[in-house]
């Protein structure tokens, strides 16, 4: 089954159909609506099935982008995306943020927009090599975005939906996972080391305890019960605080995770 919606107009752009093939070769499911678009096509196709994906290739603004009939503006786009469930949308047109940011308060969906007027040609590259980079990562959005924008970009922008952020998130422990999990084991090995030393610094104490209560009274060792006592909520309140510390840790890491995103 198809997962893509490509919609590409014939609105005299020159390389429309350079991209449109790129997309075709990558090996992407792409359902395209080219040629002559109107609302009704898109409506139809939406109607028949749910979309993983929008991708829409044509001239834009703030108000919308350009079909066959006429400006499809954002209210409406907005409504085609929830409608299709898509969790990414691809807006390669110019000066579509206006439309991109409609569209993630009303949807849980990833996209790609842009800020300002964009060349063709760099349209066209950035969609091409987009397409061959999100086969390449297997569907990651993101990763293939980060590939493919221009250098130096100052146009496109990548605005991170409700579902996005959670793959962001996992991705961020995933990467951090290793290094969390060598963190826990210097951890360990620390608080062994730490109980050895305590160990041997109870043991010695007790001893000068006792050698004093003999000298000054010259009676029995008395009993180590409350010294044991304290031995044990020293080690307990110590591992307490370790775990404490990585608990703060991964919650200001989630945290700011969050704030970024």
């Amino acid at each position: 089954m198809k997962e893509i919606l490509l919609i590409a107009p014939d609105v005299a752009l020159k390389h429309t159909s350079k991209e449109v093939q790129a997309i075709i070769n990558s090996g992407l499911q792409a359902h395209l609506l080219s040629g002559e678009v109107t609302v009704d096509d898109i409506i139809q196709a939406i109607s028949r099935q749910k979309w993983r994906a929008i991708w829409i290739s044509s001239h834009g603004s703030a108000e919308g982008v350009l079909l066959s009939d006429g400006l499809l503006d954002l209210a409406l786009l907005a409504a085609y995306v929830r409608t299709a469930q898509a969790e990414f949308v691809y807006l390669n047109t110019c000066e579509s943020y206006g439309v991109a940011a409609t569209i993630q308060r009303e949807t849980r969906a990833d996209l790609i927009c842009t800020v300002g007027p964009i060349d063709d040609l760099v349209a066209y590259s950035t969609g091409a090599l987009f397409a061959h980079n999100l086969v390449k990562s297997q569907g990651n959005y993101r990763k293939a975005y980060e590939l493919a924008k221009p250098g130096g970009n100052q146009v496109y922008l990548y605005l991170t939906g409700e579902k996005g952020k959670f793959m962001e998130m996992r991705d961020t422990f995933e990467l951090y996972r290793d290094d969390l999990q060598k963190d826990l084991k210097q951890l360990s090995q620390e608080l062994f080391t730490l109980r050895t030393t305590v160990d041997a610094r109870m043991i010695v104490l007790e001893s000068l305890l006792n050698r004093t209560r003999l000298g000054a009274y010259g009676a029995k060792p008395a009993k180590t019960l409350s010294m044991k006592t304290a031995y044990l909520l020293l080690i307990t309140c110590m591992i307490a605080s370790i775990l404490l510390a990585v608990a703060l840790f991964l919650i200001a890491l989630g945290w700011t995770h969050f704030k970024v995103g």
